[in-house]
């Protein structure tokens, strides 16, 4: 590659970093709008805190990148600026957050199968957004921060199978990979205390790390009073989870992303091949009846309070509404 084209390529990405960081300051994504800790620093810098960068598109086949069209006319862009998960061949959960400001459907494309947000993998999937549902008591109390967003069209999906923790240097077709994550069997499943669970997204890294593709971080759920012991009124027992310690766990740009547990087959303790976490650290992992129990919905200014988790949406207490659209 020539000099020239290596400014014009190191120009164009400062370009969409920027138009990223301009977009989140209009919309109020991100963790800074959410909720702020009390003695928070006043850093700015960082994303999904800690973890790994996950080994391809395939690793987990349920992810979105839930995207905003920025139309400015002769410019036009996809910025990517909530995550999210396939739970349907239809259906996307996030947060209710993410709507907010922008809530016309037409404004969004998701995007599935991808994995590096500023190259063409070869494997991404678009898809216009026909209808978005906010939770109809978003804002109203904690705990209802939680949204779906309709697929104009669905998308094909394959039964579920597993992934061994081989990376893949070439897809030839993402329908072969992406399919829906299992939501949570009914209200009462309580998911506290609960290991090998994972958080994935494009956030902030607070580090040298790269937001272009697709990170995982691994860990446990905090006892749910502990966590209110650290975000006191802005926690419910019963329509919030908590996970990450300021060390590792969800930053700015991960809103609405999955929180997802494996069952007890799929410990930690297993073979590092197959989905080995260690201090927030986490390997490619199989799909062995993966549960999503969380909507990354805030956490401290900077992402990095260390102590601090991030909190999340009970996904388990919001079933039945969820489960009535699908």
């Amino acid at each position: 590659m020539s000099s020239r084209d290596e400014r014009r390529r190191s120009h164009h990405g400062h370009s969409l970093a920027f138009i990223f960081y301009f977009c989140l300051s209009l919309t109020g994504f991100g963790f800074n709008h959410v909720a702020t800790a009390p003695t928070a620093e006043n850093t700015i810098e960082k994303r999904l805190v800690g973890g790994t960068t996950a080994a391809g598109p395939d690793s987990w086949p349920w992810q979105v990148s839930l995207q905003w069209r920025l139309d400015l006319g002769d410019f036009q862009r996809l910025i990517h600026l909530c995550g999210g998960a396939l739970i349907s061949p239809k259906w996307i959960l996030t947060a209710g957050h993410c709507f907010r400001k922008y809530n016309k459907p037409e404004q969004w494309v998701a995007r599935l199968a991808e994995y590096n947000l500023f190259e063409d993998d070869g494997t991404e999937i678009s898809v216009n957004v026909k209808r978005l549902v906010t939770h109809p008591l978003f804002d109203s109390a904690a705990g209802y921060d939680i949204a779906l967003a309709e697929l104009a069209e669905p998308i094909n999906v394959t039964p579920a199978k597993e992934f061994l923790g081989e990376s893949s240097e070439t897809f030839l077709d993402p329908e072969s990979f992406i399919r829906p994550v299992h939501l949570p069997v009914n209200k009462s499943m309580d998911f506290q205390g609960k290991r090998n669970c994972f958080v994935t997204g494009w956030g902030e890294t607070r580090s040298t790390a790269s937001r272009r593709t697709l990170r995982q971080v691994g860990g446990d759920i905090w006892q749910t009073q502990d966590c209110k012991d650290k975000w006191t009124d802005r926690l419910n027992l019963q329509r919030q989870i908590c996970f990450g310690n300021g060390v590792y766990g969800p930053c700015l740009g991960d809103s609405g992303g999955p929180l997802v547990c494996f069952g007890d087959g799929d410990a930690p303790e297993r073979d590092a091949s197959r989905g080995h976490v260690t201090n927030g650290e986490a390997t490619h992992v199989t799909d062995g009846e993966a549960t999503i129990v969380g909507v990354v919905s805030f956490g401290t200014q900077t992402c990095d309070k260390k102590g601090w988790p991030g909190v999340f949406t009970s996904v388990a207490y919001h079933v039945d509404w969820i489960k009535q659209y699908l």
